[in-house]
């Protein structure tokens, strides 16, 4: 009676090894090689993303600043974004660097670029809480005022 190979058989053909701990350990290790090729597409494929949005805020920048008084919705909006969009760009900045294997550079874009850009929001970010805070404290000091 012939016996079927198993799996690790059948995946290093000639049987010498029949170990089930390292058929697995190495069927992680290819599953893990594949997810991190993935992770490294998905990364680049979000760090073009941040590039697009990045570069909608900027218009949308442009056409606030063209407006004479913008409405608040859309400057909340459009502050709002810009905090949200540097907190997700400091958070792929952080991960393109630890992936240091991947070449952001096919993005037509370095890290000092990214970095530029997340700093420019930053500053953007910065200037509006204090703005906020500023017409905070107005209006409790304008509150206090009238008793």
């Amino acid at each position: 009676m012939t016996t079927l190979p198993t799996q690790a058989e059948i995946l290093f053909g000639d049987g010498r090894t029949t170990d089930p701990d390292f058929y697995f350990a190495t069927k992680l290790i290819s599953q893990l090689q594949r997810e991190l090729h993935q992770s490294k597409r998905r990364l680049l494929m979000a760090a073009s993303r941040w590039l697009v949005a990045y570069e909608y805020i900027k218009d949308l920048e442009e056409r606030l600043m063209l407006q004479e008084a913008p409405l608040e919705k859309e400057r909340k909006f459009y502050l709002g974004t810009v905090t949200v969009l540097c907190g997700l760009g400091r958070l792929l900045a952080t991960r393109l660097h630890e992936a240091d294997d991947i070449k952001v550079e096919s993005l037509g874009l370095t890290f000092e670029d990214l970095s530029a850009c997340i700093e420019e929001l930053a500053d953007i970010d910065r200037a509006a809480h204090r703005e906020w805070t500023q017409e905070m404290k107005s209006a409790i000091e304008t509150a206090i005022l009238r008793g």
